[in-house]
Parts: structure tokens; sequence; C-alpha cells
């Protein structure tokens, strides 16, 4: 059963290398006032989260969350983790008492971020799986509810919230009917509403956006070719750069401080 309910929410690119990540980890750490440095664990076979103390290493009761969760983000103040199921809930969890809340409903999300603010999460989602059609569930984080869905492209991948939390850019990969017709979304924050979608590769998967804002680098997960790329977007005028050639089938990208 859980292998079905995988298949229909997760998204194409990420699909190709889920099943080892099956045995990995998804970690998310934070560190507040109230709180010692504290690690979360996202144990998708449990369905639980696993605080770790990092001043010890050791970790604490599992934090059951409902089935197949698989992402995490924790909110700048350190307060609230958000654990996204593939089963169309977000569970917050108060990282004060280490208790999970109220799920919220999102269908079919699968990725999330959280603004620099910390008033909003974004939960990248595919609420009808047959036709990879994907929308952006804005969350407000005071209230803990959902607000009205912002619709993007098809083939969800993965979400970036620029630095100063004007902009949020997601991959899309593109309909069943034609893959490889990658772009990226840029969502404006305040409004709530999707921009022109820019044209990359073929296979855009994950993405990262320099520390100072001026550029975001889209990484095209196409598995078939034989190298990758990593497409360049300026911030300012939202025209991607001559792609940069890479290995084959590149799959992340971190960019240092």
């Amino acid at each position: 059963m859980r292998s079905k309910v995988l298949s229909r929410r997760i998204p194409l690119v990420t699909r190709a290398v889920v099943l080892a990540a099956l045995a990995g980890l998804v970690i998310s750490v934070v560190r507040s006032e109230a709180v010692a440095a504290t690690a979360y664990v996202v144990n998708r076979g449990s369905d639980t989260v696993t605080p770790i103390n990092t001043s010890t290493n050791a970790a604490g009761t599992a934090i059951t969350v409902g089935a197949n969760p698989n992402a995490i983000a924790i909110t700048p103040n350190g307060k609230t983790a958000y654990v996204v199921t593939t089963t169309d809930k977000v569970v917050p969890i108060t990282t004060a008492t280490n208790k999970a809340g109220k799920p919220i409903t999102v269908p079919g999300g699968h990725v999330i971020a959280i603004t620099p603010n910390g008033r909003t999460a974004y939960i990248v989602s595919t609420p009808d799986p047959d036709s990879e059609q994907g929308v952006v569930v804005p969350i407000r984080v005071a209230a803990n509810t959902p607000g009205k869905p912002i619709r993007v492209g098809s083939g969800l991948q993965q979400i970036v919230i620029s630095p100063d939390g004007k902009t949020a850019y997601i991959t899309n990969l593109g309909p069943p009917t034609n893959l490889g017709s990658g772009t990226v979304t840029p969502i404006r924050v305040a409004t709530g509403t999707a921009g022109q979608a820019i044209k990359v590769a073929k296979s855009p998967s994950y993405l990262a956006i320099t520390p100072d804002g001026t550029t975001v680098y889209v990484v095209d997960s196409n598995p078939f070719g034989a190298y990758g790329s990593v497409t360049p977007i300026r911030v300012a005028t939202g025209t991607p750069d001559k792609p940069i050639k890479v290995g084959r089938f590149p799959l992340g990208i971190a960019i240092a401080p």
C-alpha cells in the first residue's frame, strides 16, 4: 500500500532516486533560546520524527506524525517544525515540548520551505497525481491555516525562497505528455501570485540561490544525457544564462556563504 501512495505522490525526477533515499534520513536542526540545539530526523518507515540532542548526541522519544513523512522545515525562530507527509497532511511540532499538533490538510504535499521572516510555510503539492498539475499552498504560521493554492507548472520538484523573502522559485519538470519541458516558476510572496515561467533545461530539479539573492542556480537532473548541467537565472531580470556543463545525473546543489 505504501509503495502505491509513494508512486502517486512523489514527483517524477524524485521517483528516480527515492528508493535509494528510503533508507536514508531527512534532517533539520533547530537552535533557540528555549531549546538546546536539536536535530530532527524524519523516519519514513516508522511514521515518526526523532529529536536528537546535538550536545549529547542522544536520541529523544520519537514523535508520531502519521503515515509516510518525507520532508521537514523549521521556522527561523526555532519554535515550530513542520513535517510533510505523503498522506495529505502537514504536521506542526512544537519544539519546546516535542509534541505534534493538529495536522493541516494539504493534498499531495511533498516539499516545504519557510520564508525568512517565519510568517509563511510554502508546501509544494501535486493534488492530482494523474495530471501532475502542481500548486504551492501557503500556510500562515501564526494560525496554522492553509491559504489559497497558487497554480504553477506540472511535475513540481523543489522550492527555494530568496534571502530577502520576496520571491519563491519552483522547478517544474513538465506534464506527463511533455516531459522535459522544464521551467522555473517565480512566486511573489507579498501577493501570492505566480509570475511567468522561466524556460531552463529539460529536467530541472534542485535549485539554490546565492546569499546576495542575485542568481538562482537550477540543476538539470536528466538521467539519460551524457552530462548534466546547471542553469543560472538572473533574479533582477528573470532570464536564464547559458547552462553550465557538469557531471552525469546531478541531484543536488549548495552555495557557500
